[in-house]
């Protein structure tokens, strides 16, 4: 073992403090960032889980063109129903409503309401607890919904209809999805979407059967035709994946100030040492390297333990955002993110820390 890092071991033994500190700051930066990492994809994964489905047994979904001023009405579904070979055509409907939930009073936001037929294989919004709502007397709601205001399936709740008088109402099944903006998610029964005011507004078709040309041409202009296989294909939106990642680079950068001020702390300590090893005949590079590299080492483990803490973090903050609603915010309540890390964070983990740490160490060891 080369002189100098000989001299960093004993150090470590004499002051292990001191070693230590520089390590400390990186876990705690490292930490922060797979903790971010891990509840980032807690929050995907359930916004992902809980997002409406196509039906196995649906082959071509028809919906208007983004940008299109085409409007999809009862007309355009008779005509793709008039397509040689369809022997299905199922409108996927929306309606407004107004949930009654605080004393009685509809809320500052109305509740979008997906229609949902009383058949299990046209069902598209994923239940997380109960069931799917009978056609009428019956509603989903979604699980942020549920979880401010405590409702549980067999709940009693309340939706004004089209004159605006209390419809009592029980709730079955709780959405793996979490509300929009605050904007409460229900699913209803046909039945009980009549008596909800306005008509349900169909968002698109979804079409057994039937020549995808064939059903384009007779949708009209306006209008594109996508298989089922097309529709699970389309990229996720993990847009949030980015609400948490500035937080953990700044306390990652923090970490890294933190560690170059401890770092150049302890040079300077080393100072007697180091000046002893050159009047002995030791050249100032190979110093320098031995500094870096007990930087490097430092970094590394640092970078583990950060890794195997950050589950524990982001469990932490999981519950932190429960607590103050931010999680309601941002669509996703009661996350478990993991509370180890995958292969990948562990090296980004490492990897990351090993590398910052080396950087931090440079201009205190060329000092």
């Amino acid at each position: 073992m080369p002189t100098s890092l000989r001299l960093a071991v004993a150090e470590f033994r004499d002051r292990p403090g001191r070693a230590v500190l520089p390590g400390v700051a990186l876990v705690v930066g490292v930490a922060c960032l797979l903790a971010a990492l891990m509840l980032s994809d807690a929050m995907v994964r359930a916004t992902n889980d809980g997002a409406p489905v196509v039906p196995a047994g649906v082959d071509l979904v028809v919906r208007p063109l983004v940008g299109s001023d085409a409007v999809l009405d009862q007309a355009t579904a008779d005509r793709v129903a008039g397509v040689a070979g369809v022997t299905r055509v199922h409108q996927v409907r929306e309606v407004r409503a107004d949930l009654l939930l605080d004393d009685g009073r509809a809320a500052d936001r109305r509740a979008t309401a997906d229609v949902e037929p009383d058949r299990e294989e046209l069902r598209r919004v994923p239940i997380l607890e109960g069931r799917s709502p009978a056609p009428d007397g019956e509603i989903a709601v979604d699980r942020v919904t549920a979880y401010e205001h405590g409702l549980k399936p067999g709940a009693a709740v309340r939706l004004a209809d089209a004159a605006g008088k209390p419809l009592d109402v029980v709730v079955r099944g709780v959405t793996k999805r979490g509300s929009v903006g605050e904007d409460p998610l229900i699913v209803v029964g046909e039945g009980l979407a009549a008596k909800l005011g306005a008509p349900p507004a169909p968002k698109s078709l979804h079409v057994t059967g039937g020549d995808r040309d064939a059903v384009v041409r007779a949708a009209g202009a306006g209008f594109r035709a996508d298989t089922r296989a097309d529709i699970v294909a389309e990229p996720v939106d993990n847009g949030l994946e980015a609400v948490l990642l500035p937080f953990s680079i700044l306390a990652l950068a923090t970490s890294v100030f933190v560690a170059s001020a401890t770092y150049r702390a302890v040079y300077l300590q080393r100072q007697r040492h180091t000046a002893l090893l050159r009047c002995l005949g030791a050249h100032r590079g190979p110093l320098v390297w031995a500094n870096l590299l007990e930087a490097l080492l430092t970094g590394a483990v640092a970078g583990a333990v950060g890794a195997v803490l950050g589950g524990s973090v982001g469990w932490l903050l999981a519950r932190l955002f429960d607590t103050t609603g931010l999680s309601a915010l941002l669509g996703a309540v009661e996350l478990s993110p993991s509370l180890l890390p995958t292969a990948g964070q562990l090296a980004i983990a490492v990897v990351t820390a090993g590398t910052l740490s080396a950087f931090a160490a440079v201009r205190p060891a060329l000092a």
